[in-house]
């Protein structure tokens, strides 16, 4: 695509410019330029893109996109913001295909890939074609065909899966929109459909260094220039600021507080959930494997989006009955004498207390809890989950999760602050911890393995590693 017509209406200063200059691929890492490639400049808390121009220059770059001039020869644009022109530019590459897409955004710091399953398995059932991004990957109408980093991609990657969604059929796109792509303006262009917003707890204060700044992120997402609609939790203290401020065109679904959409009657065991809800004045009766009360947040908004969208109650109704569990959400797995083991991907204090809380309501036995803390993650974290984890646990078993360049043993020292009464064992490799705490359970126990889910590596020193909670149990309990 010719140079010209990528950076059109974008303001610019141009120094030593082709218009006619041909651009076959596009990069924002010099390691990875390609010959004919748009290499764009970022700069972000430790690095700056217009360091590495030259090693850009030298695997293939042709032009480049920066926000000050740089010592090369090659046609620079010269942008306010690498990062929106990026995103903008991206579009432009993959012909716009975005456009041609039902964009349904998922906010919020718990709850997003669940509701996307959820959602995306309504929608199919309404005879949609349907792809998801998010944490577990990218979805083809429920196959997986792409795995993801990063929650949401970066804008040059994240428009090469639109164009290829829209070449395999998809017509609807549930994407979870994390706070760090809102931050650094990886959905600028895009409108979606729908946003849906879950609720905001303590998490990425290592980054957003405050919970206003965190949370003013997800906030101002929610205006008209990104969504046409917004399904929002009115339980959440800062949804009720968002449908203040978006008025009818918001819905709103809750338990505690009047809404478009909500459960009453509810029933929940370890095998799952039963309860009726109130949507737009239709009475839908819910039954679901899905465990806990967060899970009941979860299928109300999936339901109210579904509404939105114009499904029937009924198709609602048998396909949340027919839902399997989410990889790495929940996920029970039985063994003898009545001993659970749960993988889940709880990692933040709230998550932790919702996954944690439902199992000391609903089990009787000892509650073994093994859990880590990311060694990049901000250190005050620790203590509160420590202190959240020693509230309903009997045992704990701190062990690595993504420690990084961070040994678990000095992880370990800051998360036992918080813990007052549980007796701690610390073992640095996590199959090593999971092998040790599936070793001297006994009758009535559970297991609770916090924090991974369905990851399928551990970050350690600079490496990802491979290691799955999931295959280690499945392996211990002899599961094909």
């Amino acid at each position: 695509m010719k140079l010209c017509r990528l950076i059109e209406d974008i303001p610019s200063i141009k120094e030593n410019y082709n218009k006619n200059l041909i651009i076959k691929s596009l990069s924002h890492n010099s390691k990875q330029c390609e010959k004919g490639g748009l290499f764009f400049c970022l700069t972000g808390g430790s690095f700056d893109g217009h360091d590495y121009v030259l090693e850009a220059e030298h695997n293939g770059a042709v032009a480049i996109v920066c926000e000050r001039k740089t010592d090369s020869n090659l046609p620079q644009i010269i942008v306010k913001d690498s990062r929106i022109a990026m995103a903008e530019i991206a579009k432009r590459f993959n012909n716009n295909i975005v456009d041609k897409l039902k964009i349904i955004s998922l906010v919020g710091t718990n709850g997003k890939t669940t509701i996307c399953a959820l959602l995306s398995h309504i929608l199919r059932a309404c005879g949609k074609k349907v792809g998801v991004i998010g944490t577990n990957g990218v979805y083809f109408d429920n196959e997986l065909k792409i795995p993801c980093a990063l929650t949401t991609p970066d804008p040059i990657e994240l428009h090469y899966i639109f164009n290829q969604l829209y070449m395999f059929g998809i017509e609807y796109v549930v994407i979870e929109a994390s706070a760090h792509a809102i931050e650094l303006k990886k959905l600028h262009g895009i409108k979606s459909e729908l946003g849906i917003f879950t609720n905001i707890t303590n998490e990425h204060l290592d980054y957003f260094k405050t919970m206003e700044h965190y949370a003013s992120v997800k906030i101002n997402y929610f205006t008209a220039d990104n969504m046409k609609t917004r399904v929002v939790n009115i339980d959440d203290e800062y949804g009720k600021k968002i449908c203040v401020e978006a008025g009818n065109e918001c819905f709103s679904y809750g338990i505690s507080n009047p809404a478009h959409s909500f459960a009453i009657d509810i029933q929940t065991s370890m095998k799952g959930s039963k309860f009726i809800v109130n949507t737009f004045d239709n009475i839908i009766n819910i039954e679901s494997i899905l465990v806990g009360d967060f899970n009941i947040y979860n299928i109300l908004a999936a339901i109210t989006a579904a509404k939105v969208l114009g499904c029937r109650n009924d198709v609602i109704r048998d396909a949340i009955k027919k839902m399997t569990p989410v990889e790495g959400r929940f996920n029970i797995f039985e063994y003898k004498n009545n001993i659970k083991i749960i993988v889940d991907f709880a990692h933040t204090p709230d998550g932790l207390e919702k996954t944690l809380g439902i199992i000391k309501k609903l089990r009787q036995g000892k509650i073994i809890s093994l859990f880590g803390c990311v060694g990049y993650s901000d250190i005050e974290k620790r203590k509160i989950m420590g202190e959240v984890v020693d509230t309903y646990s009997d045992e704990i078993i701190i062990t690595a999760d993504n420690p990084n360049f961070i040994t678990v043993e000095e992880i370990a020292v800051d998360i036992k602050k918080g813990i007052k009464k549980c007796k701690v064992t610390v073992i640095s490799n996590r199959r090593e911890a999971i092998e040790f705490a599936f070793k001297n359970l006994k009758t009535n126990d559970t297991l609770v393995l916090l924090g991974k889910g369905a990851e399928t590596h551990q970050k350690v020193k600079g490496k990802n590693e491979e290691h799955s909670d999931i295959m280690i149990v499945k392996k211990l309990l002899k599961i094909n």
